[in-house]
């Protein structure tokens, strides 16, 4: 959150003192996706440093690797997307589902609601 796609949106977040409101299904997805790439890397490595230890002729010479567990990382992940950046307040907001479907209420243009 830190590359120049979120640069600008979290520069104006900040000039105009607006928060951002995230959906807690879309939060949920964020982490959904980031727990399957990161056991998926984090096997990927394992099998990576396996073979190459294959090829280490000393003993003593082997690479050592110490697996991430992914709780803690979905912890920190949870924590930035509440808190992105200095400046950056984020809400969280739940939203009532109904038979597997999120319902969202739009008021009519002419605001008569």
């Amino acid at each position: 959150m830190e590359s120049i796609k979120f640069k600008n949106p979290f520069d104006y977040l900040r000039r105009t003192k607006s928060s951002l409101v995230l959906p807690g299904l879309m939060r949920e997805e964020i982490v959904s996706k980031y727990k399957h790439q990161f056991e998926t890397h984090s096997k990927k490595a394992v099998q990576a440093i396996d073979q190459l230890n294959r090829f280490v002729v000393e003993n003593g010479s082997k690479i050592r690797f110490n697996y991430p567990e992914s709780k803690y990382e979905l912890r920190k992940l949870r924590k930035k997307l509440k808190n992105p950046a200095k400046g950056i307040s984020v809400s969280v907001r739940h939203m009532p589902s109904y038979g597997g479907h999120v319902l969202i209420r739009s008021w009519p243009a002419s605001g008569l609601m």
